[in-house]
């Protein structure tokens, strides 16, 4: 095994940022669709996302999404079972999901 080729890559900017973010919400909203749950993603949110890190690439976008809204969403489902649809926002202390 050895290295053949270095590639370097730009930076993404916001625009590429939000898009990749709004992609990766979307597969969420599909997946949770099949079990019968519809979330509403607050613009935001994305807003957070842009104003918490700088120089996100695709996979920090992907590993935000899931530490920050996927594991919350799903405790507040556990918590609250009934819910079938939620409302995910920026919050004070972070990002708030409520029941719509």
């Amino acid at each position: 095994s050895r290295i053949d080729n270095i590639c370097y890559f730009n930076d993404l900017d916001d625009s590429s940022i939000l898009t990749i973010a709004k992609k990766e919400t979307k597969n969420l909203e599909k997946r949770l669709k099949s079990k019968d749950i519809v979330i509403s993603i607050d613009k935001s949110l994305f807003k957070f996302m842009l104003s918490t890190k700088k120089n996100l690439n695709a996979r920090d976008i992907r590993k935000f999404i899931q530490e920050n809204i996927e594991t919350k969403l799903a405790q507040y489902l556990l918590e609250n079972p009934d819910v079938k649809k939620c409302k995910i926002s920026k919050g004070k202390d972070g990002i708030k999901i409520t029941q719509k």
